[in-house]
C-alpha cells in the first residue's frame, strides 16, 4: 500500500493567504455597509425632525399635514418655543410637548445657538429652528438618539454575524477549490517517489556490476565512466527522495526537544578540516545551550547544506562566519551563515531555491550538485513554520540567515 502523502505546506499558506485577502475585502465591504446604513438613518432622522419642527412653526397646516405631525417619532418629545427681543434676549417660553426643557439649559442653548446663523441644527442634542425672526423652535433629540443607538447595535450584531458566516462560507470554498492543486502535488511527490523506488534498485545492480567487472578486468576508463555516472545517478535519486520529505509536513513524533547549539557544532568541527584544504578560516559564534523543539535530523541537514555550501562556492582564503543565537524577547532563534567569494547575482536571488536551479558559479563546479540544497533547507524551514533569507553582495559575499520560532512541545 502507497503511503498517504501529508498536506504540503505550500497549499496550506496558498489557502491562508487567500483566507486572509478575502475577509480583508469583506471586514471592509462591511464596515463601510454599516456606516453608510447609519450615516443614511441619522441623515433621515434629521430631516424628519426638521419637517416636525417646521411644521409645528408654520402656522397655517392641512388636516393630512396634522395627522402627519401626530405620527411623528418626535410628538412625544420635549419641545419649546422661545422668544426673542431685539437684542436676542429671552423674553418667553412656551411648552410645546411634555414637561418642557428648563430655563436654564435654554439659556446655555442660547448662547451657542445665537452664535450660528443656521436656521435649522442641532446643539448638545438639541435640534433648533428659527423662524419668524424672533423665535426659535428647540426640541429634544432623545428619540432620534435611542434611534440611532439601536440601529448601530443591530448593524453592528448582523455585520459580525455576517463576517463569521462569509468566513466560514470562504474557508470551506478555498479547502475545495484547491483540492485540485493539493491532488496535483500529492500526486508528484508520489511519483518521484515511486521513481526513487523504481531506480534505486537497477542504480544498485549496475553499481555492484561494475565492481565485479574491475576487479576482474582491472582499470578500464569505460567501467570507470560508468562507474562515476551510477554514482551520480544514485546521489540525484538520494536528493530526490530527501527534498520529497523534506516537503512533506512532519508527524509530531519525529518532533524532539535537543540541544541545537550542540548539534551546530556537530555539523561544524568535522568540516574544519575540509575548509582547511580550500584554506579558507571558519569563525563561529554560537549561545550555548540552545533548546530547541523540532526535527533534529532535518535541522543537522539544514546546517550541513548552508555550510558545506559556503565551502564549496567560498572563495580561496576566504572567511565563513556562523553564528547561532537565541531572541528571548521576539521568541525566536537565529542561524546565519556567511561567506566570502563570488557571491549571488541579484537577478538570481529569488531563484536559488527552485528545484534544480544552479547559478552560473555552480554549474562551473559541477561536482555532483544538482541544485536541489537549497530547495531541501528551505523546504526544511518552512516545516518548522520559520523563514529564510539570503543577502549578497555580488562578488564579495553572500549570507543566508534563517529565523526559527521558539516552540515547546505541548
Amino acid at each position: 500500500m502507497r503511503p498517504k502523502s501529508n498536506e504540503n505546506h505550500a497549499i496550506t499558506t496558498l489557502r491562508h493567504r487567500i483566507l486572509f485577502i478575502v475577509m480583508i475585502f469583506a471586514t471592509i465591504i462591511i464596515v463601510g455597509l454599516i456606516l453608510i446604513i447609519n450615516y443614511w438613518i441619522f441623515l433621515s432622522n434629521k430631516q424628519v425632525a426638521r419637517s416636525y419642527l417646521r411644521s409645528i412653526a408654520t402656522s397655517e397646516m392641512a388636516a393630512d399635514e396634522a395627522l402627519e405631525i401626530q405620527n411623528s417619532p418626535y410628538q412625544n418629545s420635549q419641545a419649546v418655543t422661545v422668544m426673542l427681543d431685539a437684542s436676542g434676549n429671552m423674553t418667553s417660553v412656551l411648552n410645546r410637548n411634555g414637561s418642557g426643557i428648563s430655563e436654564d439649559r435654554i439659556r446655555d442653548l442660547l448662547s451657542g445657538i445665537c452664535n450660528n446663523n443656521k436656521l435649522f441644527g442641532s446643539y448638545h442634542g438639541i435640534y433648533y429652528y428659527r423662524y419668524n425672526g424672533d423665535r426659535i423652535l428647540l426640541l429634544d433629540n432623545s428619540v432620534g438618539y435611542a434611534y440611532t443607538r439601536k440601529t448601530i447595535i443591530i448593524s453592528t450584531v448582523a455585520g459580525v454575524v455576517t463576517w463569521f458566516v462569509i468566513l466560514i462560507l470562504v474557508r470551506y470554498s478555498i479547502k475545495y477549490l484547491t483540492l485540485p492543486i493539493t491532488k496535483t502535488m500529492e500526486q508528484q511527490q508520489q511519483f518521484i517517489t515511486d521513481a526513487e523506488h523504481e531506480l534505486k534498485t537497477p542504480v544498485a545492480v549496475i553499481s555492484a556490476n561494475v565492481n565485479v567487472l574491475q576487479n576482474e578486468i582491472g582499470d578500464n576508463r569505460w567501467l570507470t565512466y560508468i562507474a562515476n555516472e551510477t554514482h551520480r545517478m544514485d546521489i540525484l535519486v538520494k536528493s530526490l527522495m530527501e527534498l520529497v520529505h523534506s516537503e512533506r509536513i512532519p508527524e509530531m513524533e519525529t518532533f524532539e526537544e535537543f540541544d541545537l547549539s550542540s548539534e551546530l557544532y556537530g555539523v561544524i568541527l568535522p568540516m574544519e578540516s575540509l575548509a582547511f584544504e580550500h584554506h579558507i578560516l571558519m569563525d563561529f559564534d554560537i549561545d550555548s545551550d540552545i533548546r530547541f523543539w523540532g526535527n533534529r535530523q532535518q535541522l543537522t541537514q539544514l546546517a550541513t547544506i548552508l555550510v558545506s555550501n559556503a565551502i564549496t562556492y567560498g572563495e580561496k582564503n576566504g572567511t565563513i562566519r556562523i553564528g547561532l543565537h537565541a531572541q528571548p524577547l521576539r521568541r525566536t532563534i537565529t542561524l546565519s551563515v556567511y561567506n566570502t567569494g563570488q557571491g549571488i547575482a541579484p537577478e538570481e536571488l529569488d531563484k536559488i531555491f527552485h528545484r534544480f536551479y544552479r547559478s552560473d558559479l555552480a554549474r562551473k563546479r559541477s561536482d555532483n550538485h544538482y541544485g536541489l540544497g537549497l530547495s531541501i533547507a528551505s523546504a526544511i524551514v518552512n516545516q518548522h513554520q520559520g523563514h529564510i533569507d539570503v543577502k549578497s553582495d555580488y562578488g564579495k559575499w553572500v549570507e543566508f540567515q534563517i529565523v526559527l520560532p521558539c516552540r515547546r512541545k505541548n
